[in-house]
């Protein structure tokens, strides 16, 4: 286990470190996450803004429109930079906008402040704002720790200008500025605990396709397995009323196959077992789909496709493995009835016709009877 990877005690007070690989895709994943965020709580002040302007118009409140008015066209500029980023996926103006509305917020949170600091030093506007900050912005620890040390600094400034500047509300507002970064930093640590644990689902999902790509395939031909095979033939399964579509199976063996590995040694016989494999699978292309049973046996699925239009495909695939390889082959097939319960009755009907095939002296295509 990493030195970053400690237990949840341990990350509360430590921030994880990403790991160089990381940063770029996590950066990505709180993007849009600050970015949405950073949209709510500007429209929210927006409305406040508003509704404070409409109050000063009608004289319940006095002296601040100014304020609440540029207040709403820098809101307004910012979530509109922010709305159209985020249509256009463009990060860089979303950003900007994020900066704007956060900047905007800022200068509201001391205005509310300097106003209230005859009331309990404004302390309570003060600490409303930061904890706003550190709940919804996830920010890197050590810009945390900057941005609130800096906010406990402003707010200082503000007291000294209205000329409140006292140790104890300093105080208070310097210790909930540490309960704040220590807040951020556990955002932040849960936040890359959330990325490892998103990143490690992708990878064994990732992982689980191969396995399961691998576990269908056969490995000295790369075509799919017995396994595919049979998981096809079970989706043939019909209803009593019959099939939707026709299907039919060919099956294909190597004449005399064992000969030929006696003479040439297995070596020879696994690339024979490849050349034929290539020429199925070039000579079907995308009509259906090759496999490879076992041993010298070889099967092709075709969905939608009658015997008669079958029995044209088995043809050209004995063509051309006679012609590219040198060996040849013997094709038996048969296409599913309405009343098979069970893809054994195919298979066994197919491979009857490649018995027949062997019989009338290989190298021949047969059909079910």
């Amino acid at each position: 286990m990493d030195n970053d990877e400690g237990s949840v005690g341990h990350s509360f007070w430590k921030p994880l470190r990403l790991r160089e690989n990381e940063r770029a895709d996590f950066s990505q994943m709180l993007a849009p996450q600050n970015s949405s965020r950073t949209a709510v709580v500007g429209a929210i002040l927006w409305a406040f803004a508003a509704l404070a302007a409409v109050l000063e118009l009608f004289s319940l409140l006095s002296g601040h429109i100014v304020f609440y008015l540029i207040q709403l066209m820098v809101m307004t500029f910012g979530l509109t930079l922010i709305f159209i980023a985020q249509r256009s996926r463009m990060e860089i103006p979303s950003r900007f906008g994020e900066y704007i509305v956060i900047t905007a917020a800022i200068v509201w949170m001391y205005f509310a402040v300097r106003e209230r600091v005859e009331v309990g030093y404004g302390l309570s506007e003060f600490v409303i704002g930061v904890l706003a900050l550190a709940m919804l912005r996830n920010m890197r620890p050590y810009h945390a720790t900057a941005a609130f040390l800096l906010l406990s600094a402003g707010y200082a400034g503000v007291l000294y200008h209205a000329g409140y500047l006292e140790l104890q509300p300093w105080m208070n507002g310097l210790l909930f500025c540490i309960f704040a970064i220590l807040l951020s930093w556990n955002s932040y640590n849960a936040k890359v605990h959330e990325f490892r644990s998103q990143q490690l689902a992708v990878r064994l999902a990732g992982n689980n396709r191969v396995l399961q790509a691998l576990a269908m395939q056969d490995p000295l031909t790369k075509l799919p397995n017995r396994r595919y095979f049979d998981s096809v033939l079970e989706r043939w399964q019909c209803e009593p009323d019959g099939c939707v579509e026709a299907n039919t199976l060919i099956l294909a063996d190597i004449d005399r196959f064992k000969e030929y590995n006696d003479a040439h040694g297995h070596p020879e016989g696994d690339r024979c077992l490849q050349q034929v494999a290539h020429a199925l699978s070039q000579a079907i292309r995308h009509e259906g789909a090759v496999c490879r049973l076992g041993g010298e046996e070889f099967a092709v699925i075709l969905e939608g496709v009658t015997a008669a239009e079958a029995g044209i495909a088995a043809e050209r695939l004995r063509r051309e493995v006679a012609l590219r390889t040198p060996i040849t082959m013997s094709f038996g097939l048969a296409e599913m009835h309405p009343g098979d319960r069970d893809y054994q009755d195919i298979y066994q009907r197919a491979d009857a016709a490649l018995y027949r095939a062997k019989q009338a002296g290989r190298d021949r295509v047969m059909l079910d009877n």
